[in-house]
């Protein structure tokens, strides 16, 4: 493969992005973007090779993992990643007990993507003080749903970093 990343974030982040990205553009720009290279890759070269490392994540991590990264990696605007911030963010409501729809607000606002509501908006919804919200949400207890999400993200990444090492996706060292 031509590529090789430095960390397994910047692979999966590389194949999320190729994998929702259009190909499509006006023939002028198709013709004046073709490189001279014969040994470089092409767009359909980038998004195969997108669809093979999200294909590996798919067969090597359990549903859990899979969500995360993919909440997290899937750029805004994607329909799933709005998705994925309820699924995940029921399973959390659940391990945390904090209000359901606060928690995927949460989840929307650690992944990209803009969250439905302000905190003003909770705040007088849910009857709790902005810093009670901001320590659910922020705090460095175990129950606050960014430690939780993140706790959950590192442990995905951690499992795919020998795998991709072995594969030469990315270099030895781990960061």
């Amino acid at each position: 493969m031509k590529h090789q990343w430095v960390m397994v974030e910047d692979a999966l982040r590389w194949a999320h992005r190729w994998a929702h990205k259009s190909l499509i553009k006006s023939p002028s720009v198709q013709r004046s973007s073709r490189s001279s290279d014969p040994h470089a890759l092409t767009q359909l070269d980038n998004v195969a090779q997108a669809t093979m490392i999200l294909a590996f994540v798919q067969r090597s991590l359990p549903e859990i993992d899979r969500d995360v990264i993919s909440l997290f990696f899937i750029p805004p605007g994607d329909a799933r990643k709005e998705f994925l911030a309820a699924y995940v963010g029921h399973r959390l409501h659940e391990q945390l007990n904090r209000p359901k729809w606060w928690v995927v607000d949460v989840l929307r606002d650690w992944s990209g993507a803009r969250a439905h509501h302000q905190v003003k908006w909770w705040c007088e919804n849910l009857g709790q003080s902005q810093p009670t919200l901001w320590r659910w949400a922020r705090g460095r207890d175990d129950r606050s749903v960014y430690t939780t999400i993140e706790r959950d993200l590192a442990k995905a990444i951690d499992s795919l970093h020998e795998p991709m090492v072995e594969r030469k996706w990315i270099g030895e060292e781990k960061s």
